[in-house]
């Protein structure tokens, strides 16, 4: 096939997508978003992104300074592509924080009553210090 030719329906097809005339199909990974977690149904759950609104899981260092840390008392017990789980111990509760992958936000669901590795029946991993211990 002649390049000119070749690259003329390129470009045509490409000016029918822009167009909106060819419809391109939706890729499974945008749209499978799923908002349901190890079991537990997110949907219906309390959100949140704003993490003054979780005092549970974060404290503001130093105060007044709009900078957030995760509290001591708070373990992660599970981190995965699908989210992550948080286990306030103290306050015998969970959350989960869980998005599409790609998102820009960090949204978080719960408080959730009981030990997310009971309820979740998650396999947890060692847990990891930060900052990692030297050699």
């Amino acid at each position: 096939m002649n390049v000119f030719i070749k690259y003329s329906l390129m470009l045509f097809g490409a000016i029918l997508l822009l167009a909106g005339c060819v419809r391109t199909p939706r890729t499974p990974a945008a749209s499978a978003f799923t908002q349901n977690f190890h079991g537990i149904e997110l949907a219906t759950a309390s959100r949140t992104t704003n993490a003054e609104q979780l005092p549970d899981l974060w404290e503001e260092l130093p105060k007044g300074s709009r900078s957030f840390e995760i509290r001591k008392d708070v373990k992660v017990v599970y981190s995965g592509l699908d989210g992550v789980v948080y286990h306030a111990s103290k306050k015998k509760c969970f959350y989960i924080q869980s998005d599409p992958l790609g998102s820009s936000t960090m949204t978080f669901f719960g408080p959730f009553p009981g030990d997310p590795t009971k309820v979740l029946d998650l396999e947890t991993k060692p847990a990891v210090t930060f900052p990692p211990a030297s050699p």
